[in-house]
């Protein structure tokens, strides 16, 4: 097997340009280097492949178990939702009613638990 020898000469090129060229050349002179780049030299000298954009391709399977994890997920929050918004409409009329109380004691071993775990 035959090792190919890569030319140097792209890479200076590459180098020297982007040191002499002006800005709006710049892209140009990028394109052509990255073209010669990938061309080899010898007797065996290949044609530099060409370079297709990638993509992804979902099966019809994948998308189906997809949208069947996300119902899923969407019915096993729902109830927790559903009591959360209950437990917030009730806050909220409890404070409109100006009979919503703090507990101090708690809510300060809250902040302090909080500053605990955030130190380490």
């Amino acid at each position: 097997m035959a090792i190919q020898s890569v030319s140097k000469a792209p890479l200076n090129n590459y180098v020297n340009n982007l040191n002499s060229a002006q800005k709006t050349q710049r892209p140009q002179n990028i394109a052509n280097d990255v073209a010669q780049a990938g061309q080899t030299t010898g007797n065996n000298a290949a044609a530099a492949p060409t370079r297709t954009a990638d993509r992804v391709e979902l099966s019809a399977q994948a998308k189906a178990l997809s949208a069947q994890r996300n119902t899923a997920t969407d019915q096993v929050n729902a109830p927790q939702d559903a009591n959360r918004a209950v437990y917030v409409q009730s806050i909220k009329q409890r404070v409109q009613a100006g009979t919503y109380t703090v507990d101090n004691a708690r809510l300060a071993n809250a902040v302090m638990k909080d500053v605990l775990n955030n130190m380490g």
